[in-house]
């Protein structure tokens, strides 16, 4: 019998311990995993224990308005993998500190709908915040976009609002045929190189006229208005569009971050979905570091995607990690370091 402990918010209480045990009796069978609550009270102890087996384990994403929204998928479906792995079922749920969250909204159960459901109406959840916290070992190693897309798909699902939205973008501005731009020009520039809006440009043409040159209408997700506008002079001949997101970024700070979102947590979600179902959805996705974007082929693994720039050794996470393959060798001077 092997346990592992881990910090946890069991009711809200503020001196909680969660137990896992396995019984590896058989080899040849999976364990069963059984979760042990206990939590001082003001009536003493409480104890509880039931099968993981039969219960989804509530896992509680305390990341204190850290990550965006793409950065908390991700770690979705690499704890999904990890439970996957040992036959548990998580339901997960965003800490109230979460731009995406507030008191009566969480954007894991209001904007991507979770397919498991929790059967007990007291909750007891597993918080975590970082993932180093998850007391069963993650597993990092070769973890593509064709995992993260059965993963994703296998626990939540997109509204059919939202794809509606998505779907009315592109049969506004196009006839099915077009390419997409993703530039993230606030807070990723910690993270790697930074790409020059006019170099950024050049290159998405060079690489356009070499490979779709019949194709000639754009979309563009940007935090940065004054992109836009230079990509409105710069791609001349080109039908530019962009989504007409209800939280217009400021170009200074991430917009996640901002004060312009404090209040709307759902529109920001909605606005970030729509964007990566529209960028996922292009013949190509030139982008620069962004897990928003990298988003885009995990939705869909088929889509010709080429990152432009370097991740930093701290900020090599997936997806754009994996995304480093379609760098363009050409015009190596574009990209000055940040």
């Amino acid at each position: 019998m092997s346990f592992v402990r881990a910090r946890a918010s069991v009711g809200g209480l503020s001196d909680q311990a969660i137990e896992y045990s396995a019984d590896a009796r058989s080899a040849s069978q999976q364990p069963e995993l059984m979760l042990g609550i206990r939590s001082i009270a003001k009536r003493g102890w409480n104890h509880g224990v039931f099968s993981l087996r039969r219960n989804p384990l509530p896992i509680e994403l305390d990341t204190a308005g850290r990550l965006g929204l793409f950065a908390v998928l991700t770690w979705c479906v690499l704890l999904a993998r990890s439970c996957s792995s040992r036959g548990i079922s998580p339901f997960f749920v965003l800490s109230r500190k979460s731009p995406y969250s507030s008191p009566d909204y969480d954007c894991l159960r209001d904007t991507f709908h979770q397919k498991q459901q929790l059967p007990y109406r007291s909750l007891c959840s597993l918080r975590l915040r970082d993932l180093s916290d998850f007391p069963i070992p993650l597993d990092f190693q070769n973890f593509t976009f064709e995992q993260a897309h059965f993963l994703f798909f296998k626990h939540f699902s997109i509204p059919a609002t939202i794809s509606t939205q998505a779907a009315s973008v592109i049969a506004h501005n196009t006839d099915g045929q077009y390419l997409a731009i993703h530039y993230r020009g606030t807070d990723k520039v910690s993270e790697g190189t930074q790409v020059q809006p006019m170099a950024f440009l050049d290159l998405f043409r060079q690489e356009v006229e070499a490979r779709y040159p019949k194709v000639r209408t754009v979309f563009i997700a940007t935090d940065v208005p004054d992109f836009l506008a230079t990509a409105h002079e710069k791609l001349r001949g080109f039908r530019v569009f962009s989504n007409n997101d209800q939280v217009k970024a400021d170009g200074h700070s991430p917009i996640h971050f901002s004060s312009l979102a404090r209040n709307v947590p759902r529109a920001l979600a909605e606005d970030a979905l729509i964007n990566v179902l529209v960028l996922a959805r292009a013949q190509l996705l030139v982008k620069t570091p962004s897990i928003l974007s990298g988003w885009a082929k995990v939705f869909n693994p088929k889509l010709d995607a080429l990152l432009i720039g370097d991740l930093s050794p701290h900020a090599a996470w997936f997806p754009d990690s994996l995304l480093q393959k379609f760098r363009s060798p050409r015009s190596p001077d574009i990209v000055s370091s940040s």
